[in-house]
């Protein structure tokens, strides 16, 4: 049997949406790709499998020796995949036919619709093996050879892309390396250091995709002037680095998933081998795992002009509630709720992108691209409107202000524009071949998202009343399962749950600061309303209720944190109160 229990907390984190990408490097003890050494695929799945989960894209760096299977299996692991073609000097015949092998390989994985991206050599500028002549060249010969859907480009640092115009016109996508530790940055200035230069280069891309390919922070191996490598400051990086990444909806992809023995001879200061998430052996780093526990750091911990307000409210954020099966064409329409709007629904809208068959399309229509979000955060969509949309593979959905001009997708094979980094918040939800019918895969983050949508406050000196949604999966929804809330010091427990929700008194010896509590079923967007009646008596202390008491009073905003435990796991939000008094003492708190 499991229980939710809405308790009052403190709010200690912001929900984290899935991390992007990461570097996949597969190496293992002493192998070294200089020696030429083939890679099994057994090894390639093995280092894929914890990966798995944790971030959405993989990055390769090469497509011979056994790494052309890295877009094949990562696709049937549910990845998406940038692969690499590796290119070097070409002084040599032997230089010359390992180039055209590279190639080659990435033309046929392209071709066989195991890329996503292809990219076309990895700092090769930076190391000076070819012209930007060639380059270009090679550039024009793989887009030539491959599905126009396909973007190509190449990885370089962010400075000699910068250098090089003319690479990033031939690029469909910018791929940009940035490393605060090789430009001696000091660890506390590492991610306001890289937000300059990102935004940087975004100015100078003229409105292309650009991607982080590679950013990281070793952890061990000599200073580089004020950059100190170490395990804490490489776990703080990963932290804020992600925070920032996440908050902005940056594509990036983080250097590296494994610490690799090979790299310990090709760079200075020890620091080669030192750059994975991962130790050699494939065991997560202390200090790591907080972000996959979903934990942000708050802005002020991140940049260095940041200062974070003594009592700002959560971001918004995305849940979907009812999400059609795969390949139900009869089941067309997509639900959710959008967490944290307060006063600003009427001016915020949505949209919609769908994958199908590795492109993407806008829904629900060319013509309106954009669509409403109810002032409780409530939204609804079509999703399936023609051709073979009960098909998408994933969906994607960016809110944005209502005046915002939302870029159109026709069969493209990314999200066009810039709007994954001009929304205000965001969703992303796989749904491979054969996927049931349901609401978000990760119910904790639907949860956090969605536990409280409004305040609204009576006559100050009688009463108020708190109203909210919570989201549960499926799973919770069955007869027999029981929901535990907590709020001002009383609980109610609904046992068990019916169909359609029920309302329950307080204890009438308990302290009724809280008179009664209700949770209703909404059929129409598939998640559960609640709401409580909060009495403002002699006998409601401020423990209890003085933080409500205190913003009617006053009229200042405070905002009440909430949480909820589901199933042993807890997730937290922030709700925004903030009386306004009338003429005749009466006012509403949102």
């Amino acid at each position: 049997m499991k229980t939710i229990l809405l308790i009052s907390a403190l709010s200690a984190a912001t929900a984290l949406a899935q991390p992007f990408g990461i570097c996949f490097g597969p190496f293992t003890g002493n192998q070294d790709p200089a020696t030429g050494v083939v890679l099994p695929e057994s090894q390639l799945r093995g280092r894929l499998t914890p990966l798995r989960g944790k971030f959405r894209w993989v990055r390769s760096y090469g497509s011979t020796h056994g790494l052309q299977l890295v877009g094949r299996l990562a696709k049937s692991m549910g990845f998406k995949t940038a692969i690499s073609a590796w290119i070097g000097p070409e002084d040599t015949p032997e230089g010359i036919a390992a180039n055209q092998a590279e190639i080659a390989s990435l033309i046929a994985a392209a071709n066989a619709g195991h890329v996503d991206i292809a990219i076309v050599g990895n700092e090769v500028l930076l190391r000076g093996d070819l012209s930007e002549e060639r380059l270009l060249e090679i550039i024009a010969e793989v887009r030539a050879a491959i599905p126009w859907w396909v973007p190509v480009t190449t990885a370089e640092t962010h400075d000699n892309l910068l250098a090089h115009s003319a690479v990033m016109a031939a690029c469909d996508v910018i791929c940009a390396h940035f490393h605060p530790y090789w430009q001696g940055i000091r660890i506390d200035e590492a991610v306001s250091w890289l937000d300059d230069e990102y935004q940087a280069l975004r100015l100078a891309a003229g409105g292309k995709w650009c991607v982080i390919g590679e950013a990281g922070w070793p952890s061990e191996g000599d200073p580089e002037q004020l950059a100190e490598p170490g395990l804490e400051n490489a776990a703080y990086f990963w932290s804020a680095f992600q925070s920032w990444a996440v908050r902005r909806n940056i594509p990036n992809f983080y250097f590296s998933a494994f610490d690799e023995a090979f790299k310990e001879a090709l760079e200075p200061n020890r620091v080669g081998k030192n750059w994975g998430i991962h130790t050699a052996k494939g065991v997560l780093k202390p200090g790591f795992k907080n972000v996959f526990d979903d934990k942000l750091l708050p802005e002020a911990a991140v940049l260095r002009a940041a200062v974070e307000p003594p009592a700002l409210p959560p971001p918004p954020s995305v849940a979907l509630t009812a999400i059609p099966a795969h390949g139900v064409k009869a089941q067309k329409t997509l639900c959710g709720v959008v967490s944290d709007l307060g006063k600003t629904a009427a001016n915020r809208r949505l949209a919609c992108y769908i994958e199908v068959d590795g492109l993407y399309w806008t829904k629900p229509f060319f013509n309106k691209p954009l669509f409403p979000v109810l002032p409780d955060g409530a939204f609804t969509t079509k999703i399936v409107t023609g051709g073979v949309d009960q098909n998408a593979s994933e969906i994607a959905l960016f809110l944005v202000p209502s005046d915002y001009k939302a870029p159109l997708a026709a069969g493209v094979p990314f999200i066009p524009g810039s709007i994954e980094q001009d929304a205000l918040a965001s969703a992303f939800v796989s749904r491979p071949e054969g996927s049931p019918a349901g609401g978000d895969g990760e119910p904790g983050f639907t949860a956090s998202a969605s536990v409280v949508r409004k305040l609204i406050a009576g006559s100050a000196s009688e009463s108020a009343s708190l109203k909210g949604i919570v989201v549960l999966p499926a799973d919770f929804e069955a007869a027999g399962v029981v929901v535990g809330i907590s709020l001002c010091g009383l609980e109610w427990s609904f046992n068990p749950l019916g169909k359609s929700g029920s309302s329950v008194a307080a204890d009438a010896s308990a302290e009724k600061a809280v008179g009664s509590l209700s949770l209703k079923r909404d059929a129409k967007y598939g998640f559960w309303r609640w709401s409580a009646a909060l009495k403002r008596s002699a006998s409601a202390s401020l423990d209890a209720y003085g933080m409500i008491n205190a913003t009617i009073s006053t009229g200042s905003p405070v905002f009440l944190p909430l949480a909820l435990d589901l199933d042993g796991q807890a997730f937290e939000t922030v709700c925004r109160l903030h009386y306004t008094a009338a003429q005749n003492g009466t006012g509403t708190a949102k």
